[in-house]
């Protein structure tokens, strides 16, 4: 099940590495590098976004296993600027999930599922952030076999 855990935030930073800081944020350009992690990082330069899997969010569903991914949205912060930036971060990473993961003919692959505040404490300046919650699916393996087969039946 590894796999899947690591797939699922593999697939999610690719994406927003490629796709986040193209277009400017707030009035300002910002590039990828050292701004977009799978992981939270070391050091926080704001803006920037990470991704988290809490405990507990990976579960069986049917033939189904769904892993919660929360990407970290940060933004600088005493200013309308900062919570102008944080609101286009956080737009942005929903619009750009939301946009490559349901492809309209098919159930999802993956879903937005919520968005809420959350404090970023890094011991220093004062950052805002959003977490945005996406829920992944990926068929999980199976112990049986398709036939079922009877050992020593004639």
């Amino acid at each position: 099940m590894a796999d899947v855990l690591s797939t699922a935030v593999t697939q999610v930073a690719d994406l927003l590495r490629a796709g986040l800081f193209t277009d400017p944020l707030a009035g300002q350009q910002f590039t990828a590098a050292g701004r977009v992690w799978p992981y939270p990082p070391a050091a926080v330069t704001a803006p920037c976004v990470w991704l988290e899997v809490a405990g507990g969010s990976a579960r069986f569903d049917d033939a189904t296993w769904a892993t919660t991914v929360d990407v970290v949205c940060v933004a600088d912060g005493g200013n309308d600027t900062g919570w102008q930036l944080l609101y286009e971060l956080a737009d942005r990473v929903i619009n750009l999930l939301s946009a490559r993961l349901w492809n309209g003919q098919r159930p999802p692959d993956a879903r937005v599922v919520a968005a809420r505040g959350r404090p970023v404490d890094v011991g220093g300046p004062s950052l805002r952030g959003v977490e945005v919650t996406v829920e992944m699916y990926a068929p999980h393996p199976t112990l049986c076999t398709d036939t079922l087969t009877l050992s020593g039946v004639t």
